[in-house]
């Protein structure tokens, strides 16, 4: 009786036993189906989010799916242009180069398969989902090359590629298969001129006509005025100037040769107290006027003809030849170096030369306008559009 009763205990300990393993295996399968599910929902999510311009929403559900499937080829693909959207171009080269490495792993997974399988069932169905990987890596591939050479890079991003396992045709047909869509990333780039800590600016003009330095100087003005409007730092009101090559900065050396004596610029800057200076060589300046008349004419009603008549303008053309540079105080380098050939022509509806204004700001303003805004530009950051392929899941 004793026996039977500890046989009963013993099968119905194996049977509880049973029931728990049972459970726990069914709990573990589930869990992971669910956090399969999780990610997933993540990933279209965040997809879905960067296809609408949502790129923090999609930073976020994206980020969520690769700590939940950290092999998972659309989350890596995905998140690596999220990241290059957010100018972390480190994160999103390494994750490029994992989708690529994920879609080449089952290229040669599924090849192996191909092989070893006998029956032609089971190798059209390889090859269809080698195929099919392959369109990954091409697309995957495609903003990995994009990437590397936009951010110049030296290294090549060929070698990471699988040429010779299936035929592009096969690629480009699977391609079709696979949903995907093409991003435009705003990127945001250094300026092409750094000019962070200079705050105080002067200005050295050098001319070699004498006759128009009044005319210069108003000119010079117009260049002041239309740089500080946009400029961050404050160009000192005292124009440091210099006539003919016989300057004591040019010490009877052209401005070409003067401006390589870095001692030179470092001590003029410091005696004006500036942190950076414009240096501003005109080579050229033209005002050439010449009179035009126009004839016209214009129907009399009275007396039922064509009355002719002459109207008299004046044509001012204004040719500049100068040299726009900028230096550092610090260092007495040079950071900008720019020469322009500018004309620029008004016509006044006159006839007396004396009645033209002799400093016709709008006219200077045309002059300076190209110099000016070139400088800012090149001071203020740049953008880029680039062209991203972003893997959707069916």
């Amino acid at each position: 009786m004793r026996l039977q009763l500890l046989s009963n205990l013993t099968c119905f300990r194996q049977i509880i036993q049973g029931i728990i393993l049972l459970i726990m295996v069914v709990s573990i399968t589930t869990g992971c189906t669910n956090m399969r599910s999780i990610t997933a929902s993540d990933s279209r999510y965040g997809t879905k989010c960067i296809t609408i311009n949502l790129w923090h929403d999609a930073k976020f559900h994206l980020e969520k799916a690769i700590k939940n499937d950290p092999d998972n080829i659309f989350v890596c693909n995905n998140l690596g242009v999220v990241y290059e959207y957010f100018g972390d171009n480190e994160a999103a080269k390494c994750l490029y180069k994992k989708a690529v490495d994920i879609a080449l792993e089952n290229i040669k997974a599924q090849g192996n398969e191909a092989k070893e399988a006998k029956k032609g069932t089971k190798t059209q169905g390889s090859s269809k989902s080698s195929s099919l990987s392959r369109a990954f890596e091409q697309g995957c591939y495609q903003n990995l090359k994009a990437f590397m050479e936009e951010t110049g890079q030296t290294e090549a991003a060929s070698d990471v590629r699988a040429n010779d396992h299936l035929p592009l045709q096969e690629a480009a047909s699977a391609s079709k298969k696979i949903l995907s869509k093409r991003v435009d990333i705003q990127k945001k780039l250094p300026p092409r001129l750094n000019i962070d800590g200079i705050d105080d600016v002067g200005i050295l003009v050098l001319l070699a006509d004498e006759d128009a330095e009044e005319i210069i100087r108003r000119i010079v003005q117009v260049f002041k005025e239309r740089i500080q409007e946009e400029a961050s730092f404050c160009i000192n009101e005292e124009i440091l100037q210099r006539v003919n090559e016989t300057a004591p900065l040019a010490k009877g050396k052209p401005l070409s040769l003067s401006l390589q004596n870095h001692e030179a610029i470092i001590d003029l800057c410091a005696d004006s107290d500036v942190q950076g200076l414009f240096a501003l060589e005109i080579m050229e300046f033209k005002d050439d006027r010449t009179k035009i008349t126009t004839v016209k004419s214009r129907y009399s009603e009275e007396e039922r003809r064509y009355i002719y008549y002459d109207i008299s303008s004046i044509t001012r053309k204004l040719t500049l030849k100068i040299r726009f540079c900028f230096l550092e105080a610090k260092t007495g380098s040079l950071l900008w170096d720019k020469k322009y050939d500018i004309s620029k022509v008004k016509e006044y509806p006159v006839e007396d030369e004396q009645k033209i204004p002799l400093y016709d700001m709008e006219l200077f303003g045309n002059l300076c306008y190209e110099p000016s805004d070139n400088f800012i530009s090149a001071t203020k950051p740049q953008h880029k559009c680039s062209k991203r392929q972003v893997l959707i899941e069916k």
